[in-house]
């Protein structure tokens, strides 16, 4: 443990799981459960911090423990799905409502588990997100949207032939969006991944820096669309099909 008592590294060979949960008790008690079983595991306690730790150490596995209308729950949620390397999640939820499933399975959530927790259950969930994965790792890291190719390794996009410069905030935005084609992205979830917390106003941020993203898209591919505003909420990506020019 460190001197802030934050951060729990085990185990250095073993795959890693972040706990994110608000009571310290709770959280170290998880990060010890996990660790019993031979998995690497560390804790923090603000959901910002959660977001921000992902960012820069990508995990494995997140447990988020959450209340399930919570809106700023919701939102990280969001945001870690949409990381540039996003960890698999699993939400631990007090609520034993299954309709209170429906907004975190749609925020993204892998799996869900009801508190209080069984250890045993929880300890083999955890297992079978890590074998989901390892299996996943295996893939090669990029999209391939026909004309247009995301290469997270390369940290390139291109369309056709011509790569697209992109600075680091738009390459982390188009990234985001491009995970989840179709999907509407909160400006809060956005300017976590992107790391616009520190520019004010947040919501002007975020829209200057798509504008500038979508002006490049469209000068390499004006008949395709790209990004789509969708308004009071946010944005989605629009992937082009093999036929777009």
């Amino acid at each position: 443990m460190t001197a802030g008592g934050d951060f729990i590294p085990r185990a250095v060979d073993a795959p890693r799981v972040l706990v994110i949960d608000a009571n310290h008790d709770d959280a170290h008690a998880l990060v010890q459960l996990v660790e019993r079983d031979g998995i690497r595991a560390e804790c923090v306690h603000a959901m910002q911090d959660g977001v921000r730790h992902v960012l820069a150490s990508p995990p494995a596995l997140v447990l988020l423990s959450i209340q399930s209308h919570e809106r700023n729950g919701l939102d990280v949620l969001r945001a870690l799905r949409a990381c540039p390397e996003p960890p698999l999640v699993i939400v631990l939820t007090a609520s034993p409502d299954a309709r209170d499933a429906q907004p975190l399975l749609e925020s993204g959530a892998d799996d869900i588990a009801s508190k209080p927790i069984d250890p045993r259950d929880l300890v083999a969930r955890v297992r079978a997100a890590l074998r989901r994965f390892e299996g996943s790792a295996a893939s090669a890291p990029r999209f391939d949207f026909g004309v247009a190719v995301l290469d997270f390794t390369a940290r390139t996009f291109k369309v056709g032939d011509v790569e697209i410069a992109l600075s680091a905030i738009e390459f982390r935005l188009l990234v985001a969006l491009a995970r989840r084609p179709g999907v509407v992205l909160t400006r809060d979830a956005l300017a976590q991944v992107a790391r616009l917390n520190d520019y004010a106003p947040l919501e002007r941020a975020v829209d200057v820096q798509i504008a500038r993203l979508r002006k490049k898209l469209r000068e390499a591919s004006a008949e395709h669309p790209w990004i789509a505003t969708v308004r009071r909420q946010g944005y989605a990506f629009i992937a082009p099909s093999p036929k777009s020019r």
